[in-house]
């Protein structure tokens, strides 16, 4: 998908948070690995975010740095308009710089301490260069903590659209060695891999649920298919 597309698709989920379970779970898990990250290292003095949705992500950074400076982006002006009502809701003393950005081209300046993103680098039409234009961002000892999909994920899906004979609309992703391999090579990268369960009662409800956060592809299979769960790499 192109990004004029990924940010309609995403401009139209009114209903993202209601069914962006998988996400809010994944946001979690890094804001838990930054915490272990910055235990042993000065706190970042500030924060890009890319491809903040609805701000599921963005709400974990200021609870784990209060102190630090945030600026938030999303290629879709619509979601970065939910984001920043939900922060003045929530988080009504902070103070974050919300810039619609396309997280693929920075138009930012150096440096950063951290560039973080939850659910988002799947979406990169060129992962390589992205990283390294994200990569020019980031200050002497900065870090670049990132969510994805990757190899394996949505198994079930694949598996009951192949028997079908029909199109699963989206994937396959990459491998963690893929992703590695791409990652800048002057800098360390890790990656691991987790395995999330998210049980859906059919194959109409997960295909809604993909409405729902804006993420449906136009070829996705329309026809009512049977997995039950599907696991998130």
């Amino acid at each position: 998908m192109n990004p004029s597309d990924i940010a309609r698709g995403f401009s139209r989920a009114t209903l993202y948070d209601e069914a962006a379970r998988v996400q809010a779970r994944t946001a979690i898990l890094l804001r838990d690995q930054l915490a272990g990250i910055y235990a042993a290292r000065a706190v970042p003095r500030r924060i890009l975010e890319i491809g903040s949705g609805t701000g599921l992500m963005t709400t974990a950074l200021l609870d784990l740095f209060p102190q630090s400076e945030l600026i938030v982006t999303d290629l879709s002006r619509d979601m970065l308009a939910r984001c920043r009502e939900k922060l003045r809701t929530q988080y009504p003393s902070k103070r974050v710089t919300c810039i619609a950005m396309d997280g693929e081209r920075p138009s930012l300046a150096p440096s950063f301490d951290l560039i973080c993103s939850n659910f988002c680098v799947q979406w990169f039409q060129n992962r390589r260069e992205s990283f390294r234009q994200l990569r020019r961002l980031l200050g002497d000892g900065g870090v670049m903590a990132f969510s994805t999909l990757a190899e394996g994920s949505f198994r079930e899906w694949h598996e009951a659209c192949a028997a079908a004979g029909i199109s699963a609309g989206f994937g396959p992703w990459p491998s963690l060695p893929s992703l590695q391999a791409e990652f800048p090579q002057d800098g360390e990268a890790t990656w691991t891999a987790y395995c999330l369960t998210d049980p859906v009662r059919s194959g109409r409800q997960f295909l809604r649920d993909i409405r729902r956060i804006g993420a449906a592809p136009s070829g996705i299979a329309k026809r009512p298919l049977s997995p039950r769960r599907c696991r998130i790499s």
